[in-house]
């Protein structure tokens, strides 16, 4: 392409721009267009095909000074002489011509740098540059006209003889203009790694602005992951560690004392601690989203001593913003390490940094709601690991991070009641004074707020008192929010329970006394304001994590108690009832809380023996809330409270045998209405929704398990249980159901509700139908059973044969699921009506127990069919037996059906 120089005549300081042509590009170009266009014009337009000599003639015809002409100065000298008889005349006159040399101004120059023969891409110390042969014009336009890359190239071969000088300013320069074109992606293309290593030098320089720029710029530079891997080749990680370590040990001075540049003594101002803290800190947090740049830093300081030293409430830092944002901005370092990394996960643990994070969480000071979101966001992920939990386990600590969990999410909740309450768009509003503030809250936190009080806290306690106003209101902290949703009043009930009990065990272990320290053991009088949004976010960080951790934490000796599980409970309403703020995640992390804690049998007493039975009525409520814009995750909150409750109903969990129909907690979940919570739940999922699988799942385990207590079932449940039964297509679903209601069966009150409840749908499919099928058989056996009972009782001897002839007038049943077909003469009924009366035997003992009944498959194969027919066996013992089997693998539940038919037909009153 054709290039335009600028032409400096030095005499005059005029400037002209010079068009230079490319006759090659030139001819191209009318080839392709139209050739007869007279593109050039004078002979005067210089060409690169030119020599030296003719640039020069070009260039000074420009400027109207032609080297080929001379002009006369002054007067013509005539001088005459004679010499040997010959008179000669001399005229002489002064003539001026025009001499041209073409010198080149470099574009990069600089007359402080050093001269650097050993690196000549390196040299620009000369400002300019004499052209004297036609070689060197060649050589100097071969490349033009410069492209931006070779700019850049030429730029920052200028900016690395800067920064390699010796020279402080020049050095300062040179980092700038790396830092200049580090903010600006498409400049990056060029940079090497000759470029970057004295940048990475002066990281540690002495002059505290050149490190502080440097720092800047490999900020900058590091977004860039081919850059990255550069400066991670330069040990960039280590070096940036090592500065932020060092600046932890300086003694900082007050900007007005000290205003030099130099690190003199170790001595810094904090102005200039801070900018260089910052940029530290920024370098490493982009570092440290790439693999290969974690690795120094897990094996410089696995345990992250000293990020978690900068995310520490500090001393020597007056400007509290910048404190904020140095313990938010190292935190967020230590979460995207922890959160991206297993090894890092693993070695921090190892450490034993969970007590670390532990103490970060409980910190105070500026930016503590920043920090201890990002500790709850790391723990919310080091729960998802489950290498890393195993390991915290065996160190003992999962208790710890519960309890620590539990405990913060208490104190957002409370905030966020006292946001509602005051009405403020912070949770500590800035217009109230520390003392305000501080004995608001612990009067909010004793539930002793009251408008009366608020009066003698300050000289003008507006907002205090209309604080004070609607807590007393609302008559309860539980029921702060202006416009909570409705509770059932069981639920009303139980809130009011938790929330007393939840404030009695605080007020007994002294919280509510305790002064709140900062790190540095001096008392501080408040809180910081805490944005609302900022706390849902904390709060839905911590729930997670304890919800992680709770799994965890169930270890001898357990060191989960009573007063943990009233709080979970109390603040899983809390949810509920503030309506203002989306707090279903919250909620949701709560409820699978409380049924993780319910798998363990110590645990899940501490739920059913809270005051009032109000943890269970708590999940009891959950399980009914409703879906609503503001409050997402609805599903997963129901799905969570049913497999609470179902755990709940399963215990003692691991037993065998006849255990099995035995829970401790099954009449008190009865008592408060679990078994037909589980079925309206059941019956108002959608076989869409994913969650809903899992309430009706959990639902059917939980009644399943609640029939064995169950007794006499309303009417009303049992035609819900019936219709959920009946119309549900989820296979493993109904098996559980089908053990619940042959357990549900043996009550004469409950067939009598069901006597025709299981007809064949004709629009069922074929299993279904199977199943229904069955069923009816047991009610109509289990009816005839009862009459056969009664009459042996009396001892009449005609009993038997009306036995015999009620059920001959029965219908063959249906072939069972695996196709048996029906089999006549091999009725046990039939074969006692021909047995000898025996008036002291009972009816067990005549009877002899074959392979089919009634058409119906037991599904016993031989040796166990000839054990069972023995004398005294007793079939009471074989639906027991077959009972467990169903429960514990429900995959078989489908070959037991005719042997539970067959119990009932035969022992009406079954004692389980």
């Amino acid at each position: 392409m054709s290039f335009v120089a600028d032409v400096l005549l030095e005499e005059t300081h005029e400037v002209l721009q010079v068009p230079i042509i490319k006759p090659k590009n030139l001819k191209k170009l009318l080839t392709e267009n139209a050739p007869r266009i007279p593109i050039l014009g004078s002979s005067n337009v210089p060409t690169t095909d030119n020599d030296l000599e003719q640039l020069l003639h070009h260039v000074g015809t420009l400027f109207g000074k032609d080297p080929t002409k001379w002009e006369k100065v002054g007067e013509t000298k005539t001088d005459i002489t004679e010499q040997d008889g010959k008179r000669i005349i001399r005229r002489t006159g002064m003539f001026t011509g025009t001499e041209l040399h073409l010198w080149v101004h470099p574009q990069y120059n600089d007359p402080r740098l050093p001269l650097r023969p050993d690196q000549p891409q390196l040299e620009f110390s000369v400002q300019k540059k004499e052209i004297t042969s036609t070689e060197e014009w060649q050589q100097l336009i071969a490349d033009q006209p410069w492209i931006s890359s070779r700019r850049r190239q030429l730029l920052l071969n200028f900016l690395q003889a800067k920064l390699e000088s010796e020279d402080a300013e020049l050095q300062q320069e040179g980092a700038r203009g790396m830092w200049e074109l580090s903010i600006n992606k498409p400049h990056q293309a060029e940079i090497e790694l000759c470029h970057l290593k004295p940048l990475v030098q002066h990281l540690q320089s002495n002059n505290i602005e050149v490190s502080k720029t440097s720092a800047t710029a490999v900020w900058g530079l590091a977004v860039n992951e081919r850059l990255r891997s550069l400066l991670l080749e330069l040990d960039v990680v280590t070096v940036l560690m090592q500065i932020a370590r060092q600046l932890l040990k300086m003694q900082c001075v007050a900007d007005p004392d000290f205003q030099g540049t130099y690190l003199a003594g170790s001595i810094i101002s904090q102005t200039q601690r801070n900018q260089l803290q910052a940029a530290v800190l920024g370098s490493l947090s982009v570092m440290l989203v790439d693999a290969a740049c974690r690795r120094p830093l897990v094996a410089l300081e696995p345990g992250c001593d000293t990020l978690f030293q900068l995310s520490s409430n500090l001393d020597g830092y007056a400007d509290r913003p910048w404190a904020a944002a140095r313990r938010e901005t190292a935190a967020k370092a230590i979460t995207s390490l922890i959160q991206r990394d297993h090894d890092a996960r693993m070695q921090l643990i190892v450490t034993g940094g969970i007590v670390k994070v532990l103490d970060l969480l409980d910190s105070k000071g500026p930016g503590h709601a920043r920090v201890q979101y990002c500790m709850a966001s790391m723990l919310a992920t080091l729960v998802l690991d489950d290498g890393v939990m195993d390991l915290i386990k065996q160190r003992h600590e999962g208790h710890l991070v519960f309890k620590a969990m539990l405990k913060l999410l208490s104190h957002v909740m409370n905030a966020l009641k006292f946001s509602l309450a005051v009405g403020e768009e912070q949770i500590l509003s800035e217009g109230m004074t520390q003392a305000e503030v501080k004995a608001a809250m612990e009067k909010l936190r004793s539930g002793s707020l009251t408008l009366s009080d608020a009066g003698h806290l300050s000289a003008e306690p507006s907002v205090l008192q209309a604080a004070a106003r609607r807590l007393s209101q609302q008559g309860a902290v539980a029921a702060a929010a202006p416009a909570a949703r409705r509770l059932s009043t069981d639920a009303q009930q139980a809130a009011a329970l938790l929330a007393e009990a939840s404030t009695a065990s605080k007020m007994s272990a002294g919280e509510t006394a305790k002064p709140q320290q900062s790190e540095g053991g001096q008392e501080e009088d408040a809180p910081e304001p805490l944005d609302v949004k900022t706390a849902v976010s904390l709060a839905e960080a911590c729930a997670q994590a304890m919800w992680g951790s709770a799994a965890y934490s169930l270890e001898e000796p357990l060191h989960i108690t009573q007063d943990h599980i009233i709080e979970l409970g109390k603040l899983s309403l809390d949810c509920v009832l503030i309506s203002e703020f989306d707090l279903g995640r919250v909620c949701h992390c709560l409820g699978a809380t409380l049924a993780s804690l319910a798998s363990n049998e110590q645990t899940a007493g501490f739920i059913m023996h809270a005051p009032g039975d109000s943890v269970a009525k708590a999940m009891l409520a959950l399980l009914e809330v409703e879906d609503e814009p503001g409050f997402s995750n609805s599903g997963h909150v129901r799905a969570a409270a049913s497999t609470c409750l179902a755990f709940l109903a399963c215990h003692p969990l691991g037993a065998r045998g006849d255990a099995c129909l035995e829970g401790p907690f099954r009449e008190k979940l009865l008592g408060v209405g679990t078994f037909g919570a589980l079925l309206t739940a059941a019956l108002a999922c959608s076989p869409e929704d994913p969650c809903d699988a899992i309430i009706q799942q959990t639902a059917a385990v939980g009644l399943m398990y609640l029939a064995t207590s169950a007794g006499a079932v309303d009417p009303a449940e049992l035609a819900m249980y019936a219709a959920l039964m009946t119309s549900n297509t989820n296979i493993q679903m109904v098996e559980y159901l089908m053990a619940g209601m042959w357990i549900l069966l043996k009550n004469p009150s409950n067939r009598q509700v069901l006597g025709g409840a299981f007809q064949t749908n004709p629009a069922a499919n074929k299993l279904t139908k199977n199943m229904m099928s069955k069923l009816q058989d047991t009610i109509y056996v289990a009816d005839v059973s009862e009459t056969a009972e009664k009459l042996n009782k009396l001892k009449l001897p005609s009993a038997k044969r009306k036995l015999t002839s009620a059920v001959s007038t029965k219908p063959a049943a249906s072939s069972g699921p695996d196709g048996a077909a029906a089999v006549e003469g091999a009725n046990p009924l039939n074969q006692a009506a021909a047995a000898p009366a025996a008036p002291d035997t009972s009816l067990d003992d005549e009877l002899e127990v074959s392979s089919t009944v009634n058409g119906l498959d037991t599904g016993i194969d031989g040796s166990r069919a000839s054990c069972i027919g023995q004398p005294r066996w007793g079939l009471v013992r074989l639906y027991q037996f077959r009972l467990m089997c169903c429960m514990r693998h429900p995959s078989s539940c489908f070959s037991t059906w005719n042997a539970v038919a067959l119990a009932v037909a035969v022992q009406g009153k079954l004692q389980i």
